[in-house]
């Protein structure tokens, strides 16, 4: 895996080098570049315990042309990827995961395009669209992957079934913190649950998410 990767690497170089696209290496460079492999923390501040919460679950990609890697934030907030670079690669985070995903517009996809750059990605979420995203995740990650004593989880992705939408809506509604709608998983086209009230402490939006999903884990008992 090494050797292939650092052909890889060789060939892009040279690809870039002959098109006159490779980027010029700093004055302070090494001479014979060292790998790096791209870690980080992803957390979220819990306003209600007043401390900073890992958020869980969230997958952190870094890409350099045609070669991506990929690590999960565990608990603590950390992650680390399962490759290494040789140069500065683009990082990124989508809020998603096989079974749901979350939404800013009607089919706009919730993520993140962080820098290009060599070394580690953190982020710390307080008071922005991304704090209010975390917290939505974390309820998500936990009642689709995590304990939860036996109770019935909400849909699956597969065969002939549709990703779990949740369009996030950056804005206040004094009727609603959040609702659902089986039929808006018709073709996967809709968001089936909506989640409003980003100004809401973590512990509310936390029960929110949970609150519509355990709606959801029943649309198939309806029959």
């Amino acid at each position: 895996r090494k050797a292939s990767d650092e052909s890889v690497t060789a060939l892009v170089d040279e690809a870039l080098r002959i098109t006159g696209n490779l980027e010029p290496a700093p004055a302070n460079a090494r001479v014979t570049a060292s790998s790096w492999r791209p870690a980080g923390r992803i957390r979220v501040w819990d306003d209600v315990n007043n401390t900073w919460k890992g958020v869980e679950g969230v997958i952190v990609k870094a890409r350099r042309w045609f070669t991506t890697h990929q690590g999960m934030v565990d608990g603590n907030g950390n992650y680390s990827c399962d490759g290494t670079f040789k140069r500065d690669a683009n990082y990124s985070l989508d809020w998603e995961r096989y079974d749901f995903a979350l939404r800013e517009g009607w089919l706009d996809g919730a993520n993140i395009n962080g820098p290009k750059k060599e070394g580690n990605w953190d982020n710390d979420f307080n008071g922005d669209k991304n704090a209010f995203h975390a917290k939505v995740f974390i309820g998500a990650y936990h009642y689709y992957y995590k304990d939860i004593k036996g109770l019935r989880r909400p849909p699956q992705n597969g065969t002939f079934k549709t990703q779990m939408h949740i369009r996030c809506y950056n804005e206040a509604n004094k009727d609603d913190n959040g609702n659902h709608r089986e039929e808006r998983r018709f073709l996967g086209l809709g968001n089936q649950i909506k989640i409003y009230n980003p100004q809401n402490p973590i512990d509310e939006l936390y029960g929110t998410t949970i609150h519509e999903l355990a709606h959801s884990s029943h649309w198939n008992m309806w029959r």
